[in-house]
């Protein structure tokens, strides 16, 4: 047999890999295109409304899902049935598609479904795919789901959770869905990745950020959750391009959460705001994050807003580091910031460490025979604060 291409796709192998992910992830992709094509990647029209309807099938063991715009439809009919097809999305950072595959993976989960787009229509009844023309406008996507009652609330959460591009007017279950403000917005320079020589290549640009404050703190593309952002950091940032995420679009490098965070306190932080305070104090975040701040002056601030004015670092003199204690001074253990970071806080005399602070005491402090005066610093230990190590043995 001769064929002109050199794979197929395994419809039944596929529905268990992708058993692994959530159905609301997979659910919400076809709200998420009708947000690519409000962003725009091409000169056809624009959608100015997405309708989401979620509703339990009659007979109580599955949910139709259905997802309608009045777009331009799809550019290339095609793309209802073909994975990885090439796409303009991948060279606009502004939208989030890349793989040309999400709403593909929800009907190949699905029993049965209907898409109506551009002049077609194309029906899959379990056991056959065909097609046949028709007058639509826009897009309709009608999908049938097995799930349970939790699952599907999930998914509807899903479509709630979804930060809707200002000016589309976004629906679910025949209720708008208000577009939360943001608490802060920036544009900062981050990571992305594009088309560039026939394949997708890192680069960084520009882009704007919405902060919000968030009891559950989640990074964002282009209004789609990604992920946790975890580290005690109490902000979503929702990045308005392409973050660099996975094909299972649920997770980002590490350095790329450090990188965000940081960009964004740096930032605003020069802009006047205020985002830290002692409560983050301790915070897994900023370590990573503050590495990533370039200007010394936020990094200033910052560490100012996390530890107060009166800090100081550790440093292995135990005598400066009791006088510091006693005179009520915040001490950082000796690992609290990197050497490239510390080097940026010396450079504004943040954070100094508590020997260049209290050195002339401690040098006044002298007895005749050059003795420290057994009166201030008797029984004074070095103490390593990190592992508990008495440093003076």
């Amino acid at each position: 047999m001769v064929t002109n291409t050199p794979f197929a796709v395994d419809t039944a192998g596929l529905k268990e890999i992708l058993g692994e992910q959530p159905l609301w992830r997979h659910s919400v992709e076809l709200a998420t295109n009708v947000f690519d094509e409000f962003n725009g990647y091409s000169e056809r029209a624009k959608p100015t409304t997405c309708k989401v309807t979620v509703e339990r099938d009659s007979k109580g063991r599955s949910s139709w899902i259905q997802v309608e715009d009045d777009g331009a439809g799809f550019e290339k009919i095609e793309d209802v049935f073909t994975f990885f097809g090439t796409t303009s999305k991948r060279s606009t950072a502004t939208v989030s598609g890349r793989f040309n595959s999400g709403e593909k993976q929800l009907l190949a989960l699905a029993r049965e479904w209907t898409v109506e787009t551009a002049g077609k229509i194309i029906k899959f009844d379990g056991s056959k795919r065909n097609s046949r023309t028709s007058e639509i406008t826009g897009t309709k996507i009608r999908a049938n789901i097995i799930c349970t009652r939790d699952e599907e609330t999930e998914i509807i959460d899903g479509f709630r959770g979804l930060i809707a591009p200002k000016g589309l007017s976004y629906i679910v279950n025949d209720k708008e869905v208000e577009r939360v403000f943001y608490d802060y917005f920036t544009n900062v320079t981050l990571p992305t990745v594009i088309l560039n020589g026939g394949s997708m290549s890192r680069t960084a640009r520009r882009t704007g950020v919405e902060v919000y404050k968030s009891d559950n703190p989640k990074l964002y593309e282009l209004g789609i959750p990604i992920c946790d952002i975890g580290k005690g950091f109490r902000y979503s940032l929702n990045i308005l391009q392409k973050v660099p995420v996975s094909m299972n679009r649920d997770n980002v490098p590490a350095s790329f959460m450090d990188i965000a965070i940081g960009r964004s306190l740096e930032s605003l932080t020069l802009d006047g705001h205020v985002l830290l305070s002692e409560d983050d104090e301790g915070s897994e975040f900023t370590k990573g994050a503050f590495n990533k701040i370039k200007d010394a002056d936020a990094l200033s601030i910052l560490t100012k807003q996390l530890f107060g004015d009166e800090v100081v670092r550790w440093s292995s003199s135990p005598e400066a580091n009791l006088l510091a204690e006693r005179q009520g001074f915040t001490i950082l253990p000796r690992n609290t910031f990197s050497k490239e970071v510390n080097k940026k806080l010396d450079a504004t005399n943040t954070a100094p460490s508590s020997l260049e602070v209290f050195r002339s005491d401690i040098d006044r402090v002298q007895v005749t025979d050059g003795s420290p005066a057994p009166s201030v610093f008797t029984n004074v230990k070095s103490v390593c604060p990190n592992c508990g190590h008495d440093l003076s043995e």
